[in-house]
């Protein structure tokens, strides 16, 4: 069985609601892929501050994050192009806050002998969702870009 037909079979294995998050991931991604090569930081930023919707499904454990992610992996395995750790985590932010998921994107730094390297990914309260447990320790943080909700209780408390 060539590698098409056994990605097939996977696909229809899937139930349906499942099939259905795998598709909005890989959209997502082409989508975040374009809009990373023609936006400045600052548009990617405004868009994290207005990403946060209203809940589509409840979230009430990690069994939904962590099912959403395993299917944002089969997108991103099945996508033209391999997501790098920003264009992951920008992705993996739009598809959880999309259902109510609050999670912060968190972007480090690190001093390496050939240079500056940099790396992004998620975090759900003080819980590192996407990635190794100890890239907090491997990287220093540089930002973490406050997401709409918080936004508006910083203005609000003003």
């Amino acid at each position: 069985m060539n590698k098409l037909a056994r990605k097939a079979r996977a696909a229809r294995a899937l139930p349906l609601p499942d099939l259905a998050v795998v598709a909005e991931a890989w959209l997502t991604l082409t989508w975040v892929e374009a809009l990373t090569c023609a936006a400045p930081w600052v548009g990617m930023r405004a868009l994290l501050r207005r990403a946060a919707t209203p809940p589509l499904v409840p979230v009430g454990d990690d069994i939904v994050p962590a099912r959403l992610l395993k299917l944002f992996a089969i997108a991103a395995r099945n996508h033209v192009r391999p997501p790098n750790c920003l264009r992951r985590a920008l992705s993996q932010y739009l598809l959880l806050s999309r259902r109510g998921v609050r999670t912060t994107l968190v972007i480090g730094t690190r001093v390496q002998p050939d240079g500056l390297s940099a790396h992004a990914w998620l975090e759900r309260g003080a819980t590192v969702i996407n990635d190794h447990a100890d890239v907090r320790t491997r990287y220093h943080v540089l930002e973490r870009p406050a997401p709409a909700h918080l936004q508006a209780e910083l203005i609000a408390s003003r």
